[in-house]
């Protein structure tokens, strides 16, 4: 029947730790190294705007904006982390900033592999995110 063909609204409680996972899901909760980011990187926590089987570029549309981030930290963050319940679900490197209002939104591509080999399913237990969607690594 395959997952992506279920429609239940609500997933149930507690469904990422004890639902119905693929066995890519399996190895990547499970298996996943905690990191430490030595580039300049902005972490965007997409826990509310994250749905199994997102296309690249839906996932790239719900981690680019809008974000509320000063100049001086624009100036230097280089790449944007996609955060979903602590994993690293894609890396892109950051080409410019535009306004959206009073908020921001970047511009970008899916960073090198040098870069996603580094950090792409891995877990950012290092990094705590409590009350504010964005962490910066610099």
């Amino acid at each position: 029947m395959g997952l992506n063909n279920l429609t239940n609204e609500v997933k149930g409680h507690n469904s990422w730790e004890r639902g119905l996972k693929t066995t890519d899901e399996i190895i990547q909760f499970y298996d996943a190294k905690v990191i430490t980011i030595t580039e300049p990187t902005i972490i965007i926590n997409i826990n509310r705007t994250y749905k199994r089987f997102m296309t690249e570029k839906e996932l790239y549309d719900v981690t680019r904006a809008s974000w509320k981030i000063g100049a001086n930290r624009r100036k230097v963050v280089k790449y944007a982390i996609a955060s979903y319940r602590r994993l690293v679900r894609e890396i892109y490197e950051i080409e410019k900033w535009y306004p959206i209002g009073n908020r921001w939104e970047f511009t970008g591509k899916v960073a090198d592999d040098s870069i996603r080999n580094k950090y792409l399913n891995q877990s950012l237990a290092n990094y705590t995110m409590k009350g504010n969607p964005i962490r910066y690594t610099f």
